[in-house]
């Protein structure tokens, strides 16, 4: 009878519950969506500094970091692949924390 008990438990319980439970976070997609969203940052900024000169303070301090981030066409496309590559190592690093910490 526990074992009804049981199986009635799991069909009446909310599928978030039993997702959240025993699922780890994926690396792969995790690192894919910081790079995304990390390197469409720094093409966006980068696009800014190159057509308005929107933020050009932020993109000279930036290019000390990650070479080639400068106040061009080429420039914002160098920190886009920069973003994401930093974003994707980033992701990759705080999934696998969290993956062991949990």
């Amino acid at each position: 009878m526990a074992g009804s008990r049981e199986g009635l438990a799991l069909a009446t319980s909310r599928p978030c519950d039993r997702v959240s439970q025993s699922r780890e976070l994926s690396p792969r997609w995790l690192a894919l969506a910081l790079g995304i969203g990390c390197g469409a940052g720094f093409a966006l900024l980068g696009g800014l500094a190159s057509t308005r000169g929107y933020g050009l303070r932020a993109v000279e301090a930036l290019d000390s970091v990650y070479p080639g981030l400068a106040r061009r066409r080429a420039g914002a496309v160098l920190g886009g692949l920069w973003g994401f590559l930093d974003g994707a190592l980033g992701g990759l690093v705080v999934v696998w924390l969290y993956n062991r910490l949990r």
